[in-house]
C-alpha cells in the first residue's frame, strides 16, 4: 500500500500534468474556434479536454479515504474508467463524422495552417513534458488508472504528430480533406485507446 508521502507524489504529479494539460486545452480550442478551423486540431482539443476530466478523477481517487477496502476503491476506479472509455468512443464517433464531411464536403478556403502547425509543435513538447512527469512517479505505483493517464497523454502526443502532418500536407497541396484524414486517424487513434484501456483493465 502506498504510504502518505507516496499518494502526495502521485497527487502532485496529476495536479502539475492536469494544470498544464488545461492550458494547453483552451491554447487548441481557442485556435480552433477563432483562428483555424481544423477539425483534426479540433479533435485533439478535446482528447485534452477529457486527460483533464480524467486526471482530476484520479487526483480524487488517490485521495479517497485510507480506510477503504480495495474492493471499494477498485469499484469507484471501475467506474471512472467506464465513464472515461466511453467519452473517448463518444469523441471518436463525433470526430470521425466531422472528419468524414470534410473530405466529402471541403470548405471553400484553406484554414491557418501556420497556426495549427505551431499549436501542433507545442503540443508535442507539453505532451512529453506531462508524459514525463507521470512517469516520475515510482513504477512501484503504476496502477490501472496511473497507466491510464500515462495512455492518454501518450496517445496525445501521437494525436498531435497526426495533426502536425495533416496541416502540412494541407499547406503542401493545398487540400483541406487532408484535415479530414487526420481527423479520422485521430479518431481510429481513440478508438483503439479505448479498447486497449478497457482490456487492461479487465486484466
Amino acid at each position: 500500500m502506498a504510504t502518505h508521502i507516496e499518494t502526495e507524489q502521485t497527487v502532485l504529479a496529476y495536479k502539475i500534468t492536469l494544470w498544464i494539460t488545461l492550458l494547453l486545452s483552451l491554447i487548441q480550442l481557442g485556435t480552433f474556434s477563432f483562428v483555424a478551423r481544423s477539425i483534426s486540431l479540433g479533435g485533439d482539443a478535446l482528447h485534452s479536454a477529457i486527460d483533464c476530466f480524467i486526471l482530476y478523477g484520479s487526483m480524487c481517487i488517490a485521495r479517497l479515504p485510507r480506510g477503504m477496502t480495495k474492493e471499494q476503491r477498485a469499484e469507484r476506479e471501475g467506474w471512472w474508467n467506464f465513464v472515461a472509455i466511453l467519452s473517448l468512443f463518444f469523441s471518436a464517433f463525433f470526430i470521425g463524422h466531422e472528419g468524414w464531411q470534410r473530405i466529402h464536403t471541403p470548405p471553400p478556403t484553406l484554414f491557418n495552417t501556420e497556426a495549427v502547425m505551431t499549436v501542433a509543435v507545442v503540443s508535442l513538447f507539453v505532451n512529453y513534458v506531462c508524459y514525463r512527469a507521470l512517469n516520475a512517479v515510482h513504477e512501484l505505483h503504476h496502477d490501472t488508472k496511473h497507466k491510464v493517464n500515462i495512455a492518454h497523454i501518450a496517445a496525445d502526443f501521437g494525436m498531435s504528430f497526426i495533426v502536425l502532418v495533416s496541416a502540412g500536407c494541407v499547406a503542401l497541396f493545398k487540400t483541406p480533406a487532408f484535415d479530414g484524414y487526420g481527423a479520422l486517424a485521430v479518431a481510429t487513434g481513440l478508438v483503439l485507446l479505448g479498447i486497449h484501456i478497457s482490456s487492461g483493465h479487465k486484466h
